[in-house]
C-alpha cells in the first residue's frame, strides 16, 4: 500500500511552510505528499456552480499552485478537498487511514518567525492524533533547505522517547544523514545514593546522570547504525536544551507523554514548551510510531 504524508493547507503562508516541510520529510518517509484542504461547505463537486464554490475554487487553485511549487515534480500533486467545518477533525479522520505516515501543519500566525507555535489546527490535533505529527516553524518556506539535513532526537530512556527513537533512526537511515540522540539531565540538589562499602557516596545527580549516559550509550548501540547516529548529553532544563539543540537540525523528533492512550499523539510538558521554541521543524510521535511504520 502507498503511503502519505498528508499536509494541512489553506491558500495561506503557513500552508506553504507546511508544504515546503512536506516535500523534505516524504521521501524519508518514504511516502508521497498530499496536501488537504477542509472547508465548511457542503459541495456537490468542485464545478458545483453554487454560491460556495468560488471561495473553495480560490484556495484550492492557491494550494495547488502551492503544491506544484513545493512538491512538484514529473505530475501535478493531487488536492484532496473536504467538507467539514473543523480543519482538525479532517485531517484527523483522514489520518486513520493505515497508509497516513504523518501529518504536516504550519504554525500560528501569532507566532515569531523562525519558530514553531502551533496554531489551533495543530493543538487539537496534537491531542489524539493516530500518527505521528510535524509542526512547520513559521517562515521556512523561505529558508527551505536543499535536504532534510540532520534528524534530532530527544530521548530520556522511556518507552515513549525509544519509540521515538526507532522513527527517527528510521528516518535517518532513509535520509542518509547524521541522527543526534539528545539526553538532557535536568540536576536536582539533595541528598546522596550510598553504592558500595569500599566506594565513597555519590550524588543522586551524579548517579540519574550517569544512569541516562548509560540508556543513551545502549540506545545508540542497538541501532547499529555505527557513526551515523550519535549522542550528546545536556544539562539543564530539556526544553531550553532541546530548543537550542534545534538551531543546527532539520527535523526534532520528541516522543508522547507516556499515560496517553496507545497509538495517539499527547503532549507532556516538554514537548508543549519545546513546541514554541524549536528553530526546526518538531514531529510528535505516538508510542506505537514503529509498529505503524512496519503496516
Amino acid at each position: 500500500m502507498a503511503r502519505t504524508v498528508l499536509i494541512g493547507v489553506d491558500g495561506s503562508r503557513r500552508a506553504a511552510d507546511a508544504m515546503a516541510v512536506g516535500a523534505l520529510l516524504a521521501p524519508a518517509l518514504e511516502a508521497e505528499p498530499v496536501p488537504l484542504y477542509a472547508h465548511p461547505y457542503e459541495l456537490e463537486g468542485p464545478r458545483s456552480g453554487g454560491e460556495h464554490e468560488q471561495p473553495v475554487r480560490d484556495v484550492a487553485e492557491t494550494s495547488a499552485r502551492q503544491a506544484q511549487a513545493h512538491l512538484g515534480g514529473s505530475r501535478a500533486p493531487r488536492l484532496e478537498l473536504v467538507a467539514d467545518r473543523s480543519p482538525a477533525r479532517a485531517l484527523h479522520a483522514a489520518a486513520e487511514a493505515p497508509d497516513v505516515a504523518a501529518i504536516v501543519v504550519g504554525s500560528s500566525r501569532r507566532g515569531p518567525v523562525g519558530r514553531v507555535l502551533p496554531g489551533g489546527v495543530a493543538q487539537r490535533l496534537l491531542s489524539g492524533a493516530p500518527c505521528p505529527i510535524v509542526v512547520a516553524p513559521a517562515g521556512f518556506v523561505a529558508r527551505q533547505p536543499l535536504g532534510l539535513g540532520a534528524i534530532g532526537i530527544g530521548f530520556d530512556g522511556s518507552a515513549d522517547s525509544t519509540s521515538a527513537l526507532e522513527m527517527s533512526a528510521g528516518l535517518a537511515r532513509v535520509n542518509d544523514g547524521p541522527l543526534l540522540v539528545i539526553a538532557v539531565h535536568q540536576r536536582i540538589g539533595f541528598g546522596h545514593v550510598p553504592v558500595a562499602a569500599d566506594q565513597a557516596a555519590t550524588s543522586p545527580d551524579q548517579q540519574i546522570r550517569a544512569d541516562l549516559s548509560r540508556k543513551v550509550d545502549e540506545a545508540i548501540t542497538r541501532l547499529g547504525m555505527g557513526d551515523q547516529a550519535t549522542a550528546t548529553l545536556r544539562e539543564g532544563d530539556a526544553a531550553t536544551a532541546l530548543a537550542e539543540e534545534s538551531e543546527r537540525l532539520g527535523l526534532l523528533v520528541v516522543g508522547s507523554r507516556g499515560y496517553g492512550p496507545l497509538g495517539s499523539v499527547l503532549l507532556g510538558s516538554v514537548s508543549s514548551r519545546l513546541l514554541s521554541r524549536s528553530a526546526c521543524p518538531v514531529m510528535v510521535v505516538p508510542r506505537d510510531a514503529g509498529d505503524r511504520r512496519q503496516r
